[in-house]
């Protein structure tokens, strides 16, 4: 079987990151560190890519990508920058709690582990992903820190291969650790079953304590998963992409759903959170901010 593409959706989140950051007050969101990683993997994923690395900061280009986003769903990029700080708390807040592993599953080009494995050198960071995409990754953003006592990338195929083989021919990931798993952006991808059957693999795969901090999309008016307020431009872009939504729970069905797998969620935030905790003083209510997507964490408590 070919190995497919690098994904599409990791992609688009590297670009929108890139276009966040050059706005003059919306690009506080975006940590300073994470914008040359994320460059060096645009320029590797083809034309396109190298077009948005060489133009992403200049006027002109900024106001071609900003119709393109009111085209597709408005307040997209300032969602995806929302999302990545409220994963960025619930992360620093796990390793407080005393996680001393992340693993970051489908970590596409997002730049959290690179950066906090060097601010945290006592705690492990494995980024897992398909392998198209994590090449590029390799190639680029993490070529200057691997190999790395405490970060590690692993190549996966979520739904087919499982988390437990992949991890363990990872030298670094520890078995015995607490850990906290991202699912930013993948649970909608991956059909029920796979979700079902992911999460009993993060059940059972550490010892003591699986902290889960993911991302996961409501159905709509027609029953299936997705971004409300999205256009039917963003629908043919995901077929042609063919990384389409497969997967939702209703908000207030998430703690039943995953109370049935072992997991008791503490948290979920939705737009409204997203204001309150981590917008103010930079991004007014005039801002739109994309809707129909939430992030949460959830425990699972094992054995001692």
């Amino acid at each position: 079987m070919k190995p497919g593409p690098p994904s599409s959706t990791a992609w688009y989140v590297a670009a929108a990151t890139v276009y966040l950051a050059g706005d003059a007050t919306l690009g506080r969101l975006v940590p300073p560190e994470a914008i040359p990683p994320t460059l060096d993997c645009l320029r590797l994923t083809g034309l396109t890519g190298k077009i948005v690395a060489a133009n992403g900061f200049k006027p002109w280009f900024r106001g071609l990508a900003a119709r393109r986003e009111r085209r597709l769903l408005p307040g997209l990029s300032l969602h995806i920058a929302a999302r990545k700080k409220y994963i960025e708390a619930a992360v620093r807040q796990a390793i407080a709690d005393g996680f001393r592993q992340v693993i970051v599953l489908g970590a596409g080009y997002d730049m959290l582990a690179l950066r906090l494995h060097r601010e945290y050198p006592k705690v492990v960071f494995i980024e897992i992903d398909r392998a198209p995409t994590q090449r590029i990754k390799l190639a680029g953003a993490l070529s200057k820190d691997l190999p790395s006592p405490n970060l590690a990338a692993v190549p996966a195929n979520f739904g087919s291969s499982p988390l437990a083989s992949s991890l363990a021919s990872c030298p670094v990931h520890r078995a015995g650790l607490d850990t906290v798993y991202i699912a930013e952006g993948l649970l909608m991808y991956l059909a029920p079953d796979e979700v079902t059957k992911l999460l009993a693999e993060l059940a059972s795969l550490t010892h003591r304590r699986t902290r889960l901090v993911f991302t996961f999309l409501e159905p709509v008016d027609d029953g299936l998963p997705g971004l409300r307020g999205a256009t039917h431009r963003l629908d043919r872009l995901l077929r042609r992409s063919k990384e389409q939504f497969r997967w939702g729970v209703p908000r207030d069905g998430l703690a039943g759903f995953m109370q049935k797998h072992g997991f008791t969620v503490s948290d979920v935030a939705g737009p409204q959170t997203f204001r309150q905790r981590f917008l103010p003083g930079i991004a007014g209510e005039q801002e739109s901010l994309a809707a129909g997507e939430y992030a949460a964490v959830a425990d699972h408590v094992g054995k001692a």
